[in-house]
C-alpha cells in the first residue's frame, strides 16, 4: 500500500465507510499524538475503495467539525491505491484537550480507542488549560479614576499583556482564527476566548460574519494601549 501502514496502529486507523467510528478515531488521535484515518480500507487492510465527489467529502468534513468540541482541524486527500480511491483524513494533536465528540472524550491507546473517565478528563483539561496561563488584567481603581476624563466609562479598564497580544494579532490579520491566536500567543483556548469576550462586551472588537469565514473588526483603537 505504498507509504501506508500494513495494519492499524497508534496513529493509523482503517474504516471501510464513513460513519461515527471515523469521527471517534479522529477525536482519539487529536487527544493523543495525532493520526490518520483511511476511509475505504477494511480493518484487515484490504483496499475496498470509495466512490466520492467533492460535495460528499465537504459534507463529511462538516459533519466531523459539527460533532467535535473544540472543533478539530483536518487535512484530507483522495488517494489512488491499487486503482481504487481511498480518502485520507489526518488530524494533529490538539492544543486544547480533551476534544469531545457528541459529549464523549476519547483517547488513542495502541490501536484502540479508549473512553476517558471524569478524572482523566479533568487531568487532560488541566494539562492544556493551566490556571496561571490566563489572566484578564484589569486596572486598579486609582488608575481608572485618573483617566475618567480621557476615556468613556465603557473603556476605563486597562488592557494587559494577554489582551495586547490578541489585539496585535487581530490588527495584523483580521481573518485570524482562535486556533492561530492560541498557537502564536501560547495562551490557552479558554484564556483567549475569555479576553475576546471581554473586549466584545466593551466594544473593542466585534465579529463580522460567521465563525467560519468571518473576520474581526477592531474598534476604539485610540483607547487601547499599543
Amino acid at each position: 500500500m505504498g507509504d501506508l501502514s500494513q495494519k492499524e496502529a497508534e496513529i493509523v486507523e482503517f474504516q471501510s465507510t464513513f460513519g461515527d467510528e471515523v469521527v471517534e478515531a479522529l477525536v482519539a488521535f487529536s487527544n493523543t499524538r495525532g493520526g490518520t484515518v483511511y476511509v475505504g480500507i477494511s480493518k484487515e487492510g484490504e483496499i475496498q475503495g470509495l466512490t466520492l465527489n467533492e460535495e460528499t467529502i465537504a459534507q463529511w468534513i462538516d459533519t466531523i467539525k459539527g460533532q467535535t468540541n473544540p472543533e478539530i482541524t483536518l487535512e484530507f486527500a483522495m488517494l489512488n491505491i491499487e486503482g481504487k480511491h481511498v480518502l485520507s483524513l489526518r488530524v494533529s494533536e490538539s492544543l486544547a484537550k480533551p476534544v469531545a465528540v457528541n459529549g464523549r472524550h476519547i483517547k488513542r491507546v495502541g490501536s484502540q480507542n479508549y473512553y476517558l473517565n471524569a478524572e482523566e478528563i479533568a487531568i487532560e483539561f488541566l494539562k492544556t488549560n493551566p490556571h496561571n496561563n490566563c489572566v484578564v488584567e484589569e486596572q486598579d481603581d486609582a488608575s481608572v479614576a485618573s483617566m475618567t476624563k480621557k476615556r468613556k466609562a465603557s473603556n476605563r479598564r486597562k488592557y494587559g499583556d494577554n489582551a495586547q497580544k490578541i489585539i496585535k494579532l487581530i490588527k495584523a490579520d483580521s481573518y485570524i482564527t482562535i486556533r492561530k491566536i492560541v498557537e502564536r500567543t501560547g495562551l490557552s483556548v479558554k484564556c483567549v476566548e475569555k479576553n475576546i469576550q471581554r473586549m466584545k462586551a466593551e466594544g473593542v472588537v466585534r465579529r463580522i460574519g460567521p465563525n467560519r469565514g468571518g473576520k474581526w473588526q477592531l474598534l476604539l483603537l485610540k483607547d487601547i494601549n499599543e
